[in-house]
């Protein structure tokens, strides 16, 4: 988190500076896209908001206490279908100890949205792009300066980011690691 701080107030001082030889609204945009990508670091608490694939509202404060997966996706994404299958074990391994997962389908027609929910039959949470656009509301790969997909991120019952490597193995042994030791607090303070 230190490095990462320092990094960001690194890369603001360089565009701010005479040596970033960019014109005023390159550098404006620019500092725009740091601000964004740094609200998907280590320890951000991010502000997940949308329209889910059915059309209901989604509520983020819904899931706080939980340790939440966040996942950009689209449905054309090859890399993004390879990871339903382990994610898919991970739900069924730690949803009923607190996990949760948020799929937001950004660049995405709802259809195409909807198939790829129906035919890989995912039992969590999937927004739609598309529709929260649609809702009037700012498009979260926008505001979270998604540059390609998958982007994936776990959210710690605290609501701020713990792990931005959230992806295959990484991701398994991560949810282990966590869902392990809570586990063995909740053993190590039970009430006699």
């Amino acid at each position: 988190m230190q490095i990462a701080d320092k990094t960001f107030k690194n890369l603001i001082t360089f565009v701010h500076s005479e040596e970033f030889n960019l014109s005023a609204e390159e550098k404006k945009e620019t500092l725009n896209q740091l601000e964004n990508y740094s609200l998907r670091a280590v320890g951000a608490n991010p502000e997940i908001y949308g329209k889910t694939v059915d059309d209901t509202d989604f509520d983020w404060s819904t899931l706080r206490g939980k340790f939440v997966l966040v996942k950009f996706t689209a449905s054309w994404c090859g890399p993004c279908k390879a990871e339903i299958p382990g994610m898919i074990s991970a739900y069924e391994k730690y949803h009923d100890k607190g996990f949760e997962i948020v799929s937001i389908y950004v660049s995405d027609k709802l259809p195409a949205t909807k198939k790829v929910v129906e035919d890989e039959k995912i039992p969590w949470i999937c927004l739609s792009e598309e529709l929260t656009e649609k809702a009037g509301l700012p498009l979260q790969g926008k505001k979270y300066a998604i540059a390609g997909v998958p982007t994936m991120f776990l959210v710690g019952k605290d609501g701020k980011i713990i792990f931005t490597e959230a992806r295959g193995e990484a991701l398994q042994k991560k949810l282990a690691e966590l869902l392990s030791d809570e586990k063995n607090h909740n053993r190590n303070y039970s009430c006699q």
